[in-house]
């Protein structure tokens, strides 16, 4: 009897663990969606507020998110007929780094 109720509380230890691994979990995932919808002054001055911001902001998978969201894409229209316009884009060069 007291093996049983040792398991069920460990059962229900494992599930809480699990649940409050979860809820982190969807916390971390609220908070990366308003950082990729901040401008990128508001992202590096957020940077300064703690170490883990700091860490969390530069990580590769969290640069690579937020700059696929904020690409901007530079081009133009052009009319070529009546009625009938183009979009030609800007091809962006990349900076060679030295």
């Amino acid at each position: 009897m007291v093996v049983m109720m040792m398991e069920e509380e460990e059962e229900h230890m494992k599930r809480m663990k699990r649940n409050e691994l979860i809820e982190e979990e969807r916390k971390k995932l609220l908070i990366e969606e308003v950082f990729l919808r901040l401008p990128p002054p508001s992202v590096a001055r957020f940077k300064s507020i703690s170490k883990w911001w700091r860490r969390y902001l530069s990580e590769p998978p969290f640069v690579d998110r937020y700059e696929a969201r904020n690409l901007s894409v530079l081009g133009f229209f052009y009319q070529t007929s009546y009625n009938k316009f183009v979009f030609r884009a800007i091809p962006s060069i990349p900076i060679q780094s030295q």
